[in-house]
């Protein structure tokens, strides 16, 4: 089954007028944006968890170290380009995104804690190791950012299902694969 990105003109005006605000914001509509628009709900939802996550514990760059390995495992091409676009206007390099999508330990502590942590409760749904959930705390990490981290899966999870079945087209860069 492929799905076609939806014509504005046949969308429900909800939908159209979120489009809009999301276009205002960033400067163009993802296609992913695009594609949540055939179920007005489903785009509240995911917008809603997406520009939640700034007001959590965790910057940009810590939060894309949370992304991009749960998407790699998820194999979510449109997430990978869309993260690794964000992760580098955040500041890492191509090379510390690699990086983190294959795993592979980060000079940067926490950034490699956040990275390893996302990826393992993604994997296990949330059934981690009690060794991990005591590096979480020794590393300074409380309930917020317990919850932090989930609501960053979840909506990761999210995007990711739409992207690997639903295929939106990919308009950020392409990425490398691992």
């Amino acid at each position: 089954m492929k799905f076609l990105l939806p014509i504005r003109e046949e969308l429900a005006p909800e939908a159209t007028e979120i489009m809009e605000a999301c276009e205002a914001k960033v400067g163009f509509v993802p296609n992913i944006v695009s594609i949540l628009a055939y179920s007005p709900p489903a785009l509240r939802s995911f917008l809603t968890l997406y520009e939640n996550q700034s007001l959590g514990v965790f910057n940009d760059r810590e939060r894309e170290a949370i992304y991009l390995p749960v998407s790699q495992m998820n194999g979510s091409q449109y997430c990978l380009a869309a993260h690794t676009n964000w992760a580098k206007l955040a500041g890492l390099s191509e090379e510390e995104t690699l990086a983190l999508r294959k795993g592979i330990h980060h000079a940067d502590p926490k950034l490699d804690f956040l990275a390893r942590f996302g990826r393992a409760v993604a994997e296990t749904r949330g059934q981690v190791p009690p060794e991990l959930m005591d590096e979480f705390e020794a590393n300074g990490y409380d309930a917020r950012a317990l919850l932090d981290v989930i609501a960053i899966i979840v909506e990761s999870t999210f995007s990711n299902l739409i992207g690997v079945m639903m295929r939106p087209p990919v308009d950020f860069p392409a990425v490398k694969e691992v």
